[in-house]
């Protein structure tokens, strides 16, 4: 049975950063795990006895870290246990601004699903988070993505996801 300590403390370097550090002594995370971080569903999670992890859920933290002007550092060794960091830019009260920043602002999707229904409803929910979505239709030749969600395993890319109705 492990046990999870959460320390949180001013950065002395950078008076405006704050670092969140959680120590998890339990299994710990496997290394192509950690890799989900940069690359979601790039490798399988495992599971325990509470159920099996979602391998978006380290590259959502990520992408969470980097809106507060952070990022999230993960170390872990199987049967030690996992260090994760959490690092962002805290600006003093009177400096917050009222501007709601949204999960996703900053990203943009590729996205290429077959029924026009669900389509709609994925690019709704995307737009909602804050990400601009692009069909394929819509693409100009140069445009980048950041993330690519098809419905169609032939047309999956390494920067993809599959997505399965």
């Amino acid at each position: 049975m492990g046990k999870i300590t959460l320390e949180v403390e001013q950065d002395e370097s950078i008076a405006e950063r704050l670092t969140f550090r959680i120590l998890d002594t339990g299994e710990g995370v496997t290394l192509n795990e950690i890799d989900n971080l940069h690359f979601p569903y790039m490798n399988e999670t495992q599971g325990d006895r509470y159920g099996k992890a979602n391998p978006l859920t380290f590259w959502l933290c990520n992408q969470l870290a980097r809106k507060l002007g952070g990022h999230l550092n993960i170390k872990a060794r199987e049967t030690l246990g996992t260090r994760y960091t959490v690092h962002v830019k805290m600006l003093p009260h009177d400096q917050h601004t009222q501007v709601e920043e949204r999960l996703l602002d900053d990203v943009s999707v590729m996205v290429d699903v077959t029924s026009n229904e669900v389509r709609a409803i994925v690019l709704r929910q995307l737009e909602n988070w804050g990400a601009t979505c692009i069909t394929p239709d819509e693409r100009q030749i140069s445009q980048e993505y950041d993330l690519f969600l098809t419905d169609n395993p032939s047309n999956l890319t390494a920067s993809g996801l599959l997505f399965k109705r």
